[in-house]
């Protein structure tokens, strides 16, 4: 990486116009995607995902670089030469517009370029013209100043978009979640009852009531502190078991809800399954208190609901006592 070049053409997006200015936004934007690579290592890989552009910007640095140094190279060949002899013609295109209208009156173009050739020593305009800022330059700043809006844009929005995204889990933490659970809670619960409530239910909507029976007895016994603990392991093994079902809900209490589409009763009973065989183990190992709970299963076809309340309704009808 060359300091000078980024030196160059970062200072001239704000003062001279520089031909370096393209190649050191390349050069400031790879350094900053190197970054962003080196904390979000699992989004740039070979195959899929982002692909990282530091080589291409250092290619873009070296040429910018290179012609930098033929410039150079050039310019201080020229005043090598024009140091030794003084002989030497030069010729620089005037820019004053009342000696090219009197030198071209007779020309009948529009726009005529005028070149004066003078001794080099007297040329003091070819010298400001060779090293002054050129159109192409000026041109340069402009597309980088529309580039770096343009970067900044998205900067901005991508940050946006995350802050959204971060505020919208933040709500749907604080208030959609039990957070001693890690599920969704009551309110949420409610809130997905109540926008469905008006939909007729496919053949293969399940409901499922769990309640964890003997939650009190565990309280009094062992103390609310174990008896958190254990309704915490109870929500686990409910998650676990509902991992390719759908949505558990716990509705306060000893009480979880949950809501599985596109459920067949065969799969419904194998959540059931798994999850009675999870308690059983868990209490099988279990010195002291061990779970007791019940659980209802309702199907909207086998049940004839195809409202979702109607559905609650003959999941909780259906609740039965099981014992691990």
């Amino acid at each position: 990486m060359s300091f000078p070049v980024l030196r160059d053409g970062l200072n001239g997006l704000r003062g001279r116009p520089s031909a370096e200015t393209m190649p050191a936004l390349a050069a400031v934007a790879a350094l900053l995607q190197a970054v962003t690579a080196l904390l979000t290592a699992n989004s740039y890989r070979t195959t899929e995902g982002l692909s990282i552009l530091t080589g291409v910007a250092a290619l873009g640095l070296f040429l910018a670089l290179l012609g930098s140094r033929v410039m150079l190279s050039a310019v201080r060949g020229g005043y090598e030469l024009l140091g030794e002899a003084t002989d030497l013609q030069g010729a620089y295109r005037t820019r004053d517009k009342d000696l090219i209208r009197a030198l071209a009156r007779d020309l009948e173009q529009k726009d005529p370029w005028v070149l004066l050739s003078r001794p080099m020593k007297e040329a003091d305009g070819f010298v400001e013209q060779s090293l002054s800022e050129r159109a192409s330059e000026r041109r340069a700043r402009k597309v980088s100043y529309i580039l770096l809006g343009v970067a900044v844009f998205f900067i901005l929005g991508v940050c946006g978009a995350i802050l959204l995204g971060r505020i919208q889990d933040f709500v749907e933490y604080m208030f959609f979640t039990e957070q001693s659970l890690d599920m969704p809670n009551r309110t949420a619960c409610d809130l997905f009852i109540r926008n469905n409530s008006g939909r007729v239910l496919p053949d293969d909507t399940v409901c499922v009531v769990v309640e964890l029976a003997n939650l009190s007895q565990i309280n009094t016994v062992y103390g609310r502190e174990r008896g958190n603990a254990m309704l915490a392991q109870f929500a686990g093994f409910l998650k676990e078991a509902s991992a390719t079902c759908g949505t558990v809900y716990y509705n306060g209490g000893q009480q979880f809800i949950g809501f599985f589409d596109q459920c067949r009763m065969e799969d419904a009973e194998s959540f059931a399954d798994y999850f009675h065989r999870l308690i059983t183990a868990y209490n099988a190992e279990s010195t002291e208190a061990t779970y007791e709970y019940a659980i209802g299963i309702a199907e909207s076809k086998a049940s004839n609901a195809y409202s979702i309340r109607a559905l609650l309704r003959e999941a909780l009808r259906s609740r039965t006592k099981q014992e691990g």
